[in-house]
C-alpha cells in the first residue's frame, strides 16, 4: 500500500511540473526630482523586474540625509543641510539578489538665507466704481533672492465680495448701497505676513431711478463631454447708472464653477456614467429679484471608456520656500475617456 502511495505522488509531481525559478533581472530607481534644497523631502520609487514568482522587496541606503524607512518600494528622502552643492546617492538593492541594485544621485543645494519680501504694491483697473459693479485688483510683490510672489486677500473695512482668497489678480464686487462708501482691501505676502498693502475703493451710491431690467446668461457651449470646460458669461442691463455685478450659483446638477463673482466664469462638467444637466443662475447684486439662468448638458461617458495612464509635469522641480510651480496632468485613455483628475500631496 505504501508503495502505491509513493508511486501516485511521483506521477502527480510529474504531471504538475516544476514551477519556474524566480529570477531578478533589474532594479530601477526614480526620484520626484534630482535637485533639492537642504532639509526638503521628496519621494523615491523602486521598481524590480524579473521572471517567475520573484521577490519585489528592496532595501534602501543613502550616503547622506535621511530615509523614512529601510525597505519598501516607496520611501521619502529628506535632504541633508549643506553649505554648498552636494551630490547624494540613494540606492535600492534587491532583497532576493543583492547583485541587482540601482542608484539615483540627488544634487542638494544650500537653502537661500537672504530671500526676503521688499514690498507689496496694489492696483485696480478702476479707482471709483458704481455700487454693485466689479473691479479687478492686482498685487505685485517685490523682493530679493528667489522670493515668493504669492499673496492672501481680505476685506478689512467696508463691504463687498472678492472672487478668491488668493491669487495675483482677483475680482472685487462692490456692495449695493444707496449712499457712497469706501471699501479697503488688503493683500498680504504669504512668505512674509509682515509685508502687506491696502487699497481703497470708492463706491458710488446708486443714482435715483437706477434699476435693473434683466440678466442674460450665455455659454460658449451648452453641451459638453464629461469633465470638459466651457466659459459662461452674464450681461446685466438696466437704466440710469445701474450696477453690473452678479453672483453665481449652481441651482441643480453637478459640476464646478471657477468663481462666485465676475461677469465671466468657467464651468467644468462632471464625470458621470449617465447624461446630466446642470443649471446655473447669475443674480444681479443691485437687484436680487433679477437673474438669468442657463442649462448646460453633459454627455455620459461612452461604454468601454477606460483610462490607461496619467502623466504629470511641473514648471519647476526645485522651489524656494513659499514659492510656486504650475503642475500639469495629462490623461491617456480610450473611447471617449474623461481627462478629469483629482490632486493630493502624497508626501511632504
Amino acid at each position: 500500500m505504501k508503495l502505491l502511495v509513493l508511486l501516485f505522488g511521483l506521477l502527480l509531481m510529474t504531471a504538475c511540473g516544476t514551477p519556474p525559478a524566480a529570477i531578478i533581472e533589474s532594479v530601477s530607481v526614480t526620484a520626484s526630482s534630482q535637485n533639492a534644497f537642504g532639509g526638503s523631502s521628496q519621494v523615491l520609487f523602486a521598481d524590480v523586474s524579473g521572471s517567475g514568482e520573484f521577490n519585489k522587496n528592496v532595501t534602501w541606503s543613502t550616503t547622506a540625509g535621511e530615509l523614512s524607512k529601510n525597505t519598501g518600494s516607496v520611501v521619502t528622502f529628506k535632504a541633508p543641510s549643506v553649505t554648498s552643492s552636494t551630490d547624494v546617492s540613494v540606492t535600492a538593492t534587491s532583497k532576493a539578489d543583492s547583485s541587482k541594485k540601482d542608484t539615483v544621485v540627488v544634487k542638494v543645494n544650500p537653502v537661500p538665507v537672504t530671500s526676503s519680501i521688499t514690498a507689496v504694491a496694489l492696483t485696480a483697473d478702476v479707482s471709483s466704481l458704481n455700487a454693485a459693479s466689479p473691479a479687478v485688483l492686482s498685487a505685485n510683490v517685490s523682493g530679493t533672492n528667489g522670493f515668493a510672489p504669492d499673496v492672501n486677500w481680505s476685506i478689512i473695512s467696508g463691504t463687498g465680495t472678492i472672487s478668491a482668497p488668493s491669487g495675483a489678480s482677483i475680482t472685487f464686487t462692490a456692495p449695493s448701497l444707496a449712499s457712497s462708501s469706501v471699501t479697503i482691501v488688503r493683500a498680504t505676502s504669504v512668505q512674509d505676513p509682515s509685508k502687506s498693502n491696502t487699497i481703497g475703493l470708492n463706491v458710488n451710491a446708486l443714482p435715483a431711478g437706477s434699476s435693473i431690467t434683466g440678466v442674460a446668461v450665455s455659454a460658449l457651449a451648452t453641451t459638453l463631454e464629461a469633465a470638459t470646460t466651457t466659459t459662461v458669461n452674464a450681461v446685466v442691463t438696466g437704466t440710469n447708472g445701474f450696477g453690473t455685478g452678479v453672483l453665481w450659483n449652481v441651482v441643480s446638477g453637478a459640476g464646478t464653477i471657477s468663481a462666485s463673482t465676475g461677469s465671466s466664469i468657467t464651468f467644468t462638467a462632471p464625470s458621470l456614467a449617465s447624461s446630466s444637466a446642470t443649471i446655473f443662475r447669475a443674480t444681479s447684486v443691485q437687484d436680487p429679484s433679477k437673474s438669468g439662468v442657463i442649462t448646460i448638458n453633459t454627455n455620459a461617458l461612452p461604454a468601454g471608456s477606460s483610462i490607461d495612464s496619467v502623466s504629470v509635469s511641473s514648471s519647476a522641480t526645485t522651489l524656494n520656500a513659499a514659492g510656486t510651480a504650475n503642475l500639469s496632468a495629462q490623461v491617456f485613455g480610450a473611447n471617449g475617456f474623461s481627462n478629469e483628475v483629482t490632486w493630493s500631496i502624497a508626501s511632504g
